[in-house]
Formats: C-alpha cells, structure tokens, sequence
C-alpha cells in the first residue's frame, strides 16, 4: 500500500503541469491574455515550485516527512480550488503559486521515506519502477489534459487535479508511516550550507540535475520542433512523445531485471557508452541539418536508454551517503533541476531557428558537463559500484 501511495503522489507531482498545459489555449481566450501572461501561470508555478523545494526539504528532516506532506497536499488542493472557482486571472496566479508549493512535498518527500526505509539494492528496484510508470502518466498527461479540456473545458483539468490530490490525502491519512523528527535541524536556507560543504554531495546534486535536464528541454520545446518547424500534425506528435516515453518508462521497469543480468558496473558504463553515442549522433543530425522527426525521435530515445541505468543508480547512492539531510539532497536537486531547466528553455527558444540544432547542442552541453562532474565523482571514489 506504501508504494501504491508514492505513486499516487509522484504521478500528482508528474502530471501538475502536464495536464494543465492543453488548457493554455482555453484560458488564454476567456480571460484575454497575451503569450506571455499565459505562459506566466506555468512559470509562478515552477518558481514556487523550486523555492519552496527547499523549505520543505528542511521542515520533512526537522518535523517529520508525512506531516509535511499531508500539509503540502492541502495547501495544493487550497490551490486547486482557487484555480476552478477563478473568475478573473490573478486568481488564476494565485492558485497556481499554492500549487506550486503544494505540490513540492509530494513530489520529494516520498522518495526520501523510500531510502529511510530500505536499503540500497531494494530502492533502485523500487525507484526503476517508480519513475516508470511516473513516465508513462507524464507521456499519457498531456492527451488526457486535451481531451478533458475538449469535452469539458480548462476547468476540467483542474478538477481531476483535484481528485488526485484528495485520493493522495485520504491515503496518506491512512497509511503513510510515520517519519523520524529531528528537531534540531534549522529550517532556515543557510542549513543548506552544511549540505554544499561537501564535495561530493554537491557533485551529485549538480551531476543528476544536469543528466536529466535535457529530456526536459527536449520535452518542453518538442511542440515547437515537431509540430511548428516539422509539421507534424498533433496525431502523429503523440505517436513520437508516446515513443519516447515508452522506450524510458520500459527501461526504468525493467532496470532490475538488467541490473541482475548485467551487474551495476556494466549497465553503468552501457549508459555512458549510450551518452556518447547520442551526442555523435546529434552532431550527425545538426550538421546534416536532419528533420526526419523519427530519426531525431531515435537519436533522442538512446539518450534516454542511456539516462535511465545512470540516474537509477546514482541517485539512491547519493541518499544513502548521508545519515541525515537526505530531503535537503532531494530538495537540491529539485530547486536546481528547475533553474537549470528554465536557464536552458530561456536561451534556447530565444536562438531558436526551426530546426533540431539548438535543441540538440543544449542536451549535448548539459550531458557534457554532467559527464565532467561524474569524472570527479569517480575520482573521489565516491561511486562505488560492482
């Protein structure tokens, strides 16, 4: 029932956005907005999102995870209400900061109750199967979010959101377990200071953020490239996205079973071996100036082949290196996972040029530099694998 729980509450996370994106075109015609004020209920959301990121990581050490997450689920569903109720559209922006922060405890915490309760081999079981059914909901978000937005309009949307959110709740009531406290861990933001006095912390935070931060990038500009410079019609679109996410979700289900037969170390270097092969055969695709959608859909699927072994494994070992602070590891990653997302989604949609070249050098240069940082983690002996 506890994982049953962790996945409701990690699909609530991983659909927030998903879902609500569709609805964009809705709200923008009732509530006569331009672009940007549109785009601005998704960017409150975010920096919310990521600020509060860090307060909750603090509050789950000093008062416990499964308070601070049944207390985050209310202020989003507070939110949530806010948002369907909205007759003008600050209100929008309203619930949208509320869910934002709301949804930062779901979307931490449960992970970290996962390394407090097992040990290292049984959470990369858990968290391979985890992110990829997480997956799966994140790819299907989006056309659910459209149809529901068809039928029933951008309020629709929010509604299921709504559902979701209090299904999370009256589970997490029942069968969330109760967390350790400790009350002397300080909440204030320069707590964080004793996490980035490590080395290797700090290299495991900015390693993972920027090893999946490009299939964000990728997944946030698609439409662009798909539909806008390849003119792939929104059908075909789900087709390529549904691909993608599937050859992830398949890869993190089934990342157990490779781990058993190839052993950590192998399927370790298979990912990097994986990486390098994609940023090749991107560099192939930007200098051809390739825009067949299913060649770069596959160039872009054997990034995520090669993501999926790394960060599986990565990120259970960075938790269960410290003791104590483990929602201010996951915390970290989050905040900067969100800034570097947007620095990256910033620069790119400004020098877009209608092609995969730009798209592609920013994966390539975040996958270079999270290459760079696993060096030195390697170096310090900080990864230990066999």
């Amino acid at each position: 029932m506890l994982l049953f729980i962790i996945l409701m509450m990690s699909v609530l996370a991983g659909t927030e956005i998903d879902l609500i994106v569709p609805s964009f075109p809705n709200l923008q015609e009732e509530f006569v907005l331009t672009p940007y004020m549109v785009e601005l209920t998704l960017g409150v959301n975010l920096v919310a999102h990521g600020l509060s990121a860090l307060i909750i990581g603090a509050l789950g050490d000093k008062y416990g995870k499964r308070s601070i997450i049944l207390y985050s689920i209310v202020i989003f569903i507070i939110g949530t209400i806010i948002c369907i109720f909205a007759h003008q559209y600050y209100y929008i922006l309203i619930g949208r900061v509320l869910q934002g922060v709301g949804i930062s405890g779901p979307a931490i915490l449960p992970f970290i109750i996962i390394a407090d309760l097992y040990e290292l081999k049984t959470q990369q079981k858990i968290m391979s199967i985890l992110n990829g059914l997480i997956t799966l909901a994140m790819a299907f978000a989006p056309t659910v979010g459209s149809y529901i937005n068809f039928y029933y309009g951008w309020k629709g949307n929010f509604i299921l959101l709504l559902i979701l959110a209090l299904i999370s709740l009256y589970f997490g009531i029942l069968y969330l377990p109760k967390t350790d406290k400790d009350h002397t861990v300080d909440i204030s933001i320069k707590g964080y200071l004793a996490v980035f006095k490590s080395q290797n912390a700090t290299l495991y935070i900015f390693c993972i953020c920027f090893l999946v931060v490009g299939y964000w990038v990728f997944i946030a500009l698609s439409p662009i490239l798909y539909m806008g410079s390849l003119g792939v019609n929104i059908r075909d679109f789900g087709v390529y996205q549904g691909v993608m996410a599937f050859v992830f979700a398949i890869t993190s289900l089934g990342h157990y079973k490779i781990i058993s037969v190839l052993g950590e170390k192998r399927s370790f270097m298979i990912g990097i071996g994986l990486f390098i092969v994609f940023i090749i055969a991107s560099i192939i695709v930007i200098v051809l100036d390739i825009k067949k959608p299913w060649i770069i859909t596959f160039v872009v699927s054997i990034y995520s082949l090669g993501m999926t072994p790394i960060v599986n494994i990565l990120y259970p070992i960075m938790l269960s290196s410290s003791k104590t602070g483990k929602a201010r590891l996951g915390a970290s990653i989050t905040t900067f996972k969100l800034l570097i997302f947007f620095a990256n989604v910033q620069i790119v949609s400004y020098i877009y040029i209608d092609s995969y070249m730009y798209i592609g050098l920013s994966i390539c240069v975040n996958l270079v530099i999270a290459l760079f940082l696993l060096s030195k983690l390697f170096k310090n002996k900080a990864i230990l694998i066999s």
